[in-house]
This record gives structure tokens, C-alpha cells and sequence, in this order.
């Protein structure tokens, strides 16, 4: 019973996202570096296939606290596909990265690939489908 995000912020968010990975690939190439923790009270927490699940990564937030400074997360793809909130979970994701970049880290997966995202829910995929259903206005 979450309110809908206005599309409009949608937008802004992929589209500010969009510039900010062209700008780092730019620096970078398609290497990202990820720092490890320089001291004790920095953790790095490495996640994984997340597929969809949106409480899962919640969870993960709770148990670890949210991202930020000292608090980093990399998360080592297959977000996408098997559930029904990779959306919002990329949302919240890039979200995180455009408020501070050095806390929030995306690797790709398999499921990020156009192929298994076509597939319907039941084969494995689904993330196609939930990028086109309808947004509320």
C-alpha cells in the first residue's frame, strides 16, 4: 500500500543516473574500482541476487545499517528478474549512488541481460514485464 513515486522523479532520477555512470565509465572505462575499508569502522557488505525482492534488500539495510559514509555496499547483480520489485530496488539503489557515490556499487548479473529479462516471471525472468506495466500518474 506504498504511495507511487510521480513519474516525473522517475525521470530525474534514471536520467541524472544515466549521466553520472557515462561521466565514470568516461574516468574509469568499464573497470569500476571499489575501496576496500581503510580502517575498522568502515565495512564494505557485498550482496547478491536479489532478484526482485525488495523486503530482502530492506532486510539487508536494517540488519547493516543503510548506506553511507564508512557503510558501503556493492551489489554483485542479478537484481532483476524472479520478483516483482527490481524496479524500486534500482530506484533506491541509484538513488543512494547520486546522493554518494563512493557508498553504493552495481555490478551487472545475467539477469541483467535482455534475453533473460524477456522471459516471463515463471521461466526465470520477468523484470521486462515489470518495466512496462503502467505507472500511476
Amino acid at each position: 500500500k506504498a504511495k507511487t513515486i510521480p513519474r516525473k522523479f522517475v525521470y530525474e532520477v534514471l536520467i541524472a543516473s544515466c549521466k553520472h555512470l557515462e561521466q565514470q565509465s568516461k574516468e574509469t572505462g568499464a573497470l569500476q574500482v571499489v575501496p576496500a575499508p581503510s580502517d575498522k569502522s568502515q565495512r564494505l557488505f557485498v550482496c547478491g541476487d536479489t532478484h526482485g525482492q525488495l523486503q530482502d534488500v530492506l532486510w539487508i539495510f536494517e540488519l547493516h545499517n543503510e548506506p553511507g559514509p564508512g557503510n558501503a555496499y556493492l551489489f554483485n547483480g542479478d537484481m532483476a528478474d524472479r520478483g516483482a520489485n527490481a524496479v524500486e530496488i534500482f530506484m533506491l539503489l541509484l538513488a543512494y549512488k547520486l546522493a554518494c557515490p563512493e557508498i553504493i556499487f552495481m555490478n551487472r548479473g545475467n539477469h541483467e541481460q535482455r534475453d533473460l529479462n524477456e522471459r516471463p516471471f515463471a521461466n526465470g525472468g520477468g523484470f521486462a514485464w515489470e518495466c512496462r506495466r503502467p505507472l500511476k500518474t
